[in-house]
């Protein structure tokens, strides 16, 4: 490492067989980083509606106003601490249980 960078070498305008395996170790990091970025929301939603069903005893389409802004010991993971919303949960039926891929 030369000033907290990783040093990649290559030969003839090839990378060398250790360069290689640092690339594909970083590009799976990245990969992870991206994956859990991008699901943060979905978890937070989940989290939520769980949450308002076993605490709150809601169900789907029951609207929820909080009387009081959110803070840090709150199960929204993505909660709003400067405004008051309303939220809702709403049933998706005929809904896979696996992922759903658009194309």
């Amino acid at each position: 490492m030369i000033n907290g960078r990783t040093e990649l070498i290559a030969h003839f305008g090839y990378p060398t067989k250790d360069t290689v395996t640092k690339l594909n170790d970083e590009m799976d990091f990245q990969r992870a980083m991206q994956a859990y970025l991008w699901s943060f929301p979905a978890v937070s939603n989940a989290s939520i509606q769980a949450s308002v069903f076993r605490d709150l005893g809601a169900t789907y389409n029951d609207m929820i106003v909080f009387d009081n802004f959110l803070d840090t010991k709150s199960v929204f993971l993505t909660g709003n601490t400067t405004s008051r919303r309303p939220s809702a949960t709403h049933p998706m039926p005929n809904v896979a249980p696996e992922p759903v891929v658009r194309t």
